[in-house]
């Protein structure tokens, strides 16, 4: 399993430093988390406004399964 993101450059401000990114998927009861702790800018670090990040096995968790639903009046 990988996990691709990136950005444009457009607008102000294109350079971003990122942390991780958390993916929730709770109709599987599932989350991962993928370790970045790069620059995606085309000024900072390698270049790159794009990268390919892998979840760390040790970080994944797993929960109770549940369906998201609205209830509205």
């Amino acid at each position: 399993m990988r996990c691709r993101i990136g950005h444009d450059n457009a607008g102000g401000g294109g350079a971003w430093f990122l942390d991780k990114v958390e993916i929730d998927c709770p109709a599987l009861g599932r989350k991962w988390l993928f370790p970045c702790n790069r620059w995606l800018s085309k000024d900072e670090d390698d270049g790159a406004l794009e990268r390919e990040l892998y979840p760390q096995e040790l970080d994944t968790e797993e929960y109770v399964p549940c369906i998201p639903y609205e209830v509205r009046r």
